[in-house]
């Protein structure tokens, strides 16, 4: 079983608005196997003055929004008493953003009111390329006992990206993967790109990726939005991503297919390779017995040096690279110097 961008879909505006907003978004994705739906409630902007959410009014909302569609909610929580009103409300799942998941004393916070609750938590990676503040945080909640956890690839900030809002830095999110392989990472495009007409390549990109799924921005009128609006999409553009992203599925379904067979027929062909082996070194042997027999040397340099130059010769019938069969027989020869050697160490 494989895994893609579409296995989970996360998908809702950047900020609760209004309650007309959040039913028409819905109503507007209704369709799609949503996993979760997502709107920001708290929003702290990095400057003072600027929209940052309706809070408790805007949970409602939310709630509303679970009821009528039968939709799980998400949102962002940052303390301690975002947590406790989306407990008490029963949102489905909380996300922790990029900059509080660098900080362990708010995160072991957080963690301990997830004890004994079934709360889903999916942590974003931080605004800094650390690997280990992202495992950290991610252990912490583990630990607590949540039983649906995830990470979230947001991108990170660097004085070198000059296109995009955070660098992806796709080796990161690799290396959480090697750490935790069966953490699932979803991967959010919208708060990479900074701009939507930066998400088509990005996705194409994600896709070849082991993510578990994708977190995306979305909002019926972009351009009015109060918060992020180049990098929110219209649920057209959505569908039509996400489309895209299926159609391409279908073809790696396909593709995976043919591969599981082509692998199979290597393994059978190593097998063979290996029993061609063993058929060569038995043949080794032999000679080593006659090289005891007539007091020769196990290492012959004139039939190295025959060998050697016969095999170059046969690197073109078989379309293989000079250097390629060269060291192969460098390491056939050498492992038959060392077993007749080890027959009669007095060779």
């Amino acid at each position: 079983m494989f895994t893609t961008l579409t296995s989970q879909l996360i998908l809702g505006p950047c900020s609760a608005e209004s309650r007309e907003q959040l039913f028409i978004t819905a109503e507007a994705l209704k369709d799609l196997p949503i996993s979760y739906f997502r709107a920001g409630i708290w929003k702290p902007r990095t400057r003072p003055g600027h929209f940052e959410g309706y809070g408790q009014e805007a949970l409602a909302w939310l709630l509303e929004v679970k009821k009528a569609y039968n939709l799980p909610v998400a949102t962002e929580v940052a303390s301690q008493q975002h947590m406790e009103a989306a407990l008490d409300a029963g949102i489905d799942m909380v996300w922790i953003g990029a900059r509080t998941t660098p900080n362990p004393f708010t995160i072991k916070c957080l963690a301990n009111m997830t004890r004994g609750t079934s709360v889903a938590v999916y942590v974003k990676n931080p605004v800094n390329a650390d690997v280990n503040l992202w495992l950290g945080a991610l252990e912490r909640f583990h630990a607590a006992g949540v039983k649906e956890l995830a990470a979230i690839h947001r991108g990170f900030t660097s004085p070198q990206e000059k296109r995009l809002r955070n660098a992806p830095l796709w080796d990161i999110p690799l290396a959480l993967k090697n750490q935790w392989p069966d953490l699932p990472i979803l991967h959010d495009p919208s708060h990479i790109a900074g701009n939507k007409r930066w998400l088509p390549g990005l996705l194409a990109e994600a896709k070849r990726l082991p993510f578990n799924g994708l977190m995306l921005e979305v909002h019926p009128e972009p351009e009015k939005a109060l918060t992020d609006p180049n990098q929110q999409v219209r649920p057209a553009l959505c569908k039509r991503l996400i489309d895209n992203l299926t159609q391409n599925t279908a073809c790696k379904a396909s593709s995976l297919k043919h591969l599981a067979h082509l692998r199979q027929q290597i393994d059978s062909l190593d097998s063979l390779l290996l029993k061609t082996l063993q058929d060569r070194f038995e043949r080794v042997a032999r000679i080593g017995e006659l090289k005891q027999t007539t007091n020769m040397q196990v290492y012959q340099p004139d039939r190295w040096h025959e060998l050697r130059e016969h095999r170059k010769d046969l690197s073109g019938k078989f379309h293989l690279s000079e250097a390629f069969v060269l060291a192969l027989f460098e390491c056939i020869h050498q492992e038959s110097v060392t077993q007749q050697s080890n027959l009669h160490p007095e060779l």
